[in-house]
């Protein structure tokens, strides 16, 4: 499967520990063909499911090198965040459904806290002090409430 043919938005949960996982959401093709370099360990076997609830999985990844503008790559190399290009192999995975899906992510947000949580929320800097498995609890009902890739890359996001 070529990235261009699938429909986005898309999300990604990187295989990082089972239950640990980190999710990640791609606008177009281009997004999901470039990747920070701190995060590509995070691409091999990474699990995607694309706008249509199809899940594929990663099973190959070839670093094409650094892309960008010349000063562009200048920035990026000084402060570790240079953008490669990734040629990507994907290969169905017929049996998962987006319920399946969703319930991974909820398993991802609950096993994985710190990756998830709202640390000024809980602090309090906006409000009153909010209890992490509250906010964790919410986030995993937006997540629920989602019937397509739309919804949840809308619910968990964009807001950010």
């Amino acid at each position: 499967m070529n990235p261009s043919d699938l429909t986005y938005p898309l999300v990604g949960l990187a295989d990082a520990q089972p239950g640990r996982e980190s999710w990640e959401w791609f606008r177009d093709a281009e997004d999901f063909s470039i990747c920070v370099s701190w995060r590509l360990a995070d691409r091999p076997s990474m699990l995607i499911v694309d706008g249509e609830g199809r899940c594929w999985r990663i099973s190959s990844v070839r670093d094409l090198g650094v892309t960008g503008g010349f000063w562009t790559r200048v920035l990026r190399f000084m402060v570790r965040q240079s953008l490669h290009r990734l040629d990507l192999i994907l290969d169905p995975i017929p049996d998962m459904t987006f319920d399946d899906m969703k319930a991974c992510l909820c398993a991802a947000i609950q096993n994985n806290p710190d990756y998830w949580r709202d640390d000024e929320a809980i602090a309090g800097e906006d409000g009153p002090p909010r209890s992490e498995q509250e906010l964790l609890d919410e986030m995993k009902a937006q997540v629920g409430r989602a019937n397509s890739v739309a919804e949840l890359v809308s619910n968990l996001w964009e807001g950010e």
